[in-house]
């Protein structure tokens, strides 16, 4: 119990909080810079609010995590016991952010994202869509897929508008847009940028640089599994996948 004083001088006496448990599920932050930025805007964003909030993810690198608060799953089929029991003991589920809810790379990816939340909400975790990206959806068992991960959380928020309008016509909640996480991020010192563009062997001048991240569109058509975890496991690729 908590004795608080308040502005009229009387002591009054509440019950202390328990510390929040929160379960971030989110993209593969171990091998996407991108992810990378979205995770630890999301740790921040999360702290910003409930600075003892314990909160759990997986990652294959936990040695490129640290802070206090933080409880690190194994990643992978063999940390699949160590995400159910984070289920279980969740107060609060966050899917997202980044690009997850998609068909465009394996038609197993819907699918995986519905179950986990199907899970998370069997085991009594509220459950919410962070700032996810959404689309495509061009199969129907994608599209069935998301409806019912849809259907499970309490609240469901997206990166942009195009993801808006698909989820609107996907589910009869409300859907809010919520801008990628990893634009809450703060950006490094002057000094310290010029100082990484100069290692990188980037030009500095007087005029301004602009930064393109390329990346190839791949498939052109869907396969069941992802181009990334098929090479991972030494199966074949189709020649227009192999880079």
């Amino acid at each position: 119990m908590l004795r608080i004083s308040g502005d009229d001088g009387q002591c009054r006496t509440t019950e202390r909080l328990p510390r929040m448990r929160i379960l971030v599920l989110a993209g593969d932050a171990d091998g996407n810079l991108g992810d990378q930025a979205i995770r630890y805007a999301t740790i921040a964003a999360v702290r910003s609010i409930l600075p003892s909030a314990e909160i759990a993810l997986s990652t294959r690198r936990p040695d490129r995590l640290t802070g206090s608060g933080l409880r690190l799953l194994r990643r992978g089929p063999f940390g699949l016991p160590g995400l159910l029991a984070a289920m279980a003991r969740a107060d609060l589920v966050l899917v997202g952010g980044g690009g997850l809810f998609q068909d465009d790379d394996s038609l197993v990816k819907m699918p995986y994202w519905s179950v986990l939340v199907l899970i998370s909400r069997l085991g009594g975790a509220r459950t919410a869509g962070y700032a996810v990206g959404v689309g495509p959806l061009d199969a129907a068992s994608s599209r069935l897929a998301a409806r019912l991960a849809f259907a499970m959380m309490e609240r469901i928020t997206v990166r942009d508008e195009i993801a808006a309008e698909l989820v609107s016509g996907l589910t009869s909640k409300n859907v809010e847009i919520l801008p990628d996480p990893a634009l809450l991020l703060v950006p490094s010192a002057r000094d310290e940028a010029r100082r990484l563009l100069r290692e990188a062997g980037v030009p500095l001048g007087t005029r301004p640089v602009i930064a393109v991240a390329a990346r190839p569109w791949w498939p052109p058509a869907r396969r069941l599994v992802p181009r990334m975890l098929a090479a991972r496991l030494g199966l074949p690729l189709r020649r227009d996948e192999r880079g």
